[in-house]
């Protein structure tokens, strides 16, 4: 039987380029904090380990880091007891690297990781990362979980796809930066509204280089598009409760069809 409440935590927090030890040490104290609230699902932001360095180091960064986060983050979801969403980290692959966000449970096993489909030009993505290829849920005691990252929220076929799989909550751990919050706040309750779920979406805040800053605005979003907890440009852990049966009820009670589910 699904649990039908959460605990979830969205760690709202900066990120130094290529710093794996500072962006290390600043997840921890968030998880931390999440642990003391006792919450049990916890999502980091895009790229957090080491951010977007520059073009031509990124590649011998996520060689050297991607062992050493995974391990982490499996050993982190162990000691604070906690399903940890890692927003997103330099996956290597083979011959290739992805821009992946892996999800480990409380035992500190691996369930599952996501790629992210669609890769962003202004920040030279395809020059680097090989793009996802699949969507599937990831599967949780409160049922299944989708992700997707920061621009992929442009997309909604992706969640579509996600609302036909039942998904009951989807993750978005991002690095979107000035001068687009109003494209953030609009398209977050977007998804959230047109497939019905609960959208979790976590950004950072800060700025990498100069000129590039972010905006924070981390917020959770119900199935009817009400905002429950919406941060700003500062550094916060925002964490509440869910109650998901809230996702059936309003499935049941405004029922609509997706073009996906109507020409399948």
């Amino acid at each position: 039987m699904l649990r039908p409440r959460l605990r979830v935590a969205l760690a709202q927090m900066d990120i130094v380029p290529g710093d794996w030890e500072a962006n290390v040490m600043r997840a921890f104290r968030f998880l931390e904090d999440a642990s003391n609230l006792r919450c049990e699902l916890v999502l980091l932001p895009e790229m957090w380990s080491t951010g977007f360095p520059a073009l031509e180091t990124l590649v011998d960064t996520a060689r050297s880091t991607f062992y050493k986060t995974l391990d982490l983050i499996q050993q982190w979801a162990q000691r604070f007891h906690v399903w940890l969403l890692a927003g997103s980290i330099p996956e290597v692959a083979g011959e290739g690297l992805y821009n992946s966000a892996y999800l480990a449970g409380p035992g500190g096993e691996l369930q599952g990781h996501y790629r992210k489909m669609h890769l962003f030009p202004a920040f030279h993505e395809p020059a680097v990362f090989q793009p996802g290829r699949e969507n599937q849920p990831l599967l949780t005691p409160w049922g299944k979980v989708g992700v997707q990252i920061c621009f992929d929220l442009r997309f909604p076929l992706g969640f579509q796809e996600l609302r036909t799989q039942g998904v009951r909550l989807v993750c978005l751990p991002a690095q979107f930066p000035h001068p687009r919050l109003q494209h953030w706040l609009t398209l977050i309750r977007a998804r959230a509204i047109e497939n019905q779920y609960f959208v979790l979406a976590c950004n950072r805040t800060g700025e990498d280089f100069p000129g590039r800053s972010y905006f924070g605005h981390s917020m959770i979003v119900d199935p009817g598009g009400e905002i429950l907890l919406q941060g700003y440009e500062e550094e916060i852990l925002l964490a509440t409760e869910l109650n998901l049966v809230q996702v059936e009820q309003v499935q049941n009670d405004f029922p609509l069809s997706l073009a996906s589910e109507i020409f399948k």
